[in-house]
């Protein structure tokens, strides 16, 4: 199933305008959120100027489309199964659709009013793997407080740029990047879902705190000029919104985390450019339902974590939560242990399985050498 919008359906609200940010300046949330705005603004209305209605690209219509494909098979019950934003689009067509939803496998929730996510869950994650750290016998003798590390790399980079020379694999050229703070907390907000760079983290501060910030300018050299967005996703997730509860709090917990807000890019502000629905607080409160549903967390997942999960499995009448330690976003939610399939496969035989189930993944969270040759 390809949403409207999206992969193969007609038309594919892709946008093809590149980033345009400078290489000489740090990067900062406000010149994001301009860039941002205007790209979106152009690439939106390319798209109403071809007699596309933006606003009808939101959650509900999805659903509405998933029940539309439900009839088209002459399916009396589909099963959903979704990851992510996903699970969202699972939760709206529960609401919608309940009575046509036999069961549903939920990956990495994001609840209806998740859309942006909690700065204190991110400074929950780094705080995790601060713990780890300290029972690591080796690393945390070189790194015996990665918070403190962390916070040390920031402040250093508010009060003073760095400018790196890297080369520009499309050209081939060396080009100069200066980043600061706030593009070092984009990274590492951007990739908090990934097991692979989490374990990269001590070693990427503590080359930062050595003067090392080649890895950061990489990457903004690929941001600042290369990114592509869609229509779609900015349409689906501003017609979603936020609760004024939630946008409080996240603004509270802005100013007291290491990453602020970072993780919450593109911002609420590019609503303001694009035709979008206002789904309102119906949608955004609680799904409550009976239809048969197996969570799936991870307790390294930096962008849906488990209480996400938790706060929903609330409304479900019928539920097993299968938390995997040590697993990320994404695949480790499905393939970081034999026991998701299993657990699956009993749970679509109708078998009977216990509220929660606690396992690990069969290769257990490893942090990189700082030696270790650059990856």
């Amino acid at each position: 199933f390809d949403q409207r919008g999206t992969g193969q359906s007609k038309p594919n609200l892709r946008c093809f305008n590149s980033s345009d940010l400078p290489f000489d300046k740090p990067l900062t949330r406000e010149t994001l959120i301009k860039e941002e705005s205007e790209k979106i603004k152009a690439c939106a209305e390319s798209y109403e100027k071809n007699g596309v209605d933006v606003s009808a690209y939101n959650t509900i219509e999805s659903a509405n489309d998933i029940n539309d494909l439900r009839k088209a098979l002459g399916a009396e019950k589909i099963t959903l199964w979704g990851i992510s934003y996903g699970t969202n689009l699972s939760l709206a067509t529960i609401r919608q659709h309940g009575k046509y939803i036999d069961r549903a496998i939920l990956a990495g929730l994001e609840g209806t009013d998740d859309t942006l996510k909690l700065p204190s869950n991110t400074q929950k994650l780094l705080v995790e793997l601060d713990g780890r750290l300290k029972k690591d016998k080796e690393l945390s003798k070189e790194v015996p407080d990665l918070i403190g590390l962390m916070e040390t790399v920031l402040n250093r980079l508010e009060k003073k740029a760095e400018t790196v020379e890297v080369t520009n694999p499309r050209t081939n050229q060396k080009v100069k990047v200066t980043i600061g703070k706030y593009d070092v907390q984009l990274i590492v907000g951007a990739y908090s879902g990934s097991n692979r760079f989490l374990a990269f983290i001590p070693k990427l501060f503590k080359s930062m705190e050595a003067g090392d910030f080649s890895f950061v300018a990489e990457q903004m050299l690929r941001i600042r000029k290369g990114r592509t967005s869609s229509v779609m996703s900015i349409a689906m997730d501003c017609a979603s919104g936020i609760s004024e509860k939630r946008l409080k709090r996240i603004k509270k917990e802005a100013k007291t985390t290491l990453l602020a807000d970072a993780i919450n890019d593109p911002f609420i502000e590019v609503c303001q450019q694009v035709n979008h629905a206002k789904l309102g607080d119906d949608f955004r409160k609680p799904v409550k339902t009976d239809v048969p549903t197996l969570f799936i967390s991870g307790t390294l997942d930096g962008r849906t974590p488990v209480s996400n999960a938790t706060d929903i499995l609330k409304n479900f009448k019928n539920q097993t939560h299968l938390i995997i330690d040590g697993a990320g976003h994404s695949d480790p939610l499905f393939l970081s242990t034999p026991r998701i399939k299993e657990t699956i496969l009993k749970f679509m035989k109708g078998e009977d399985l216990p509220e929660e189930i606690n396992v690990e993944t069969e290769k257990p969270f490893k942090f990189q050498p700082l030696e270790s040759e650059k990856e």
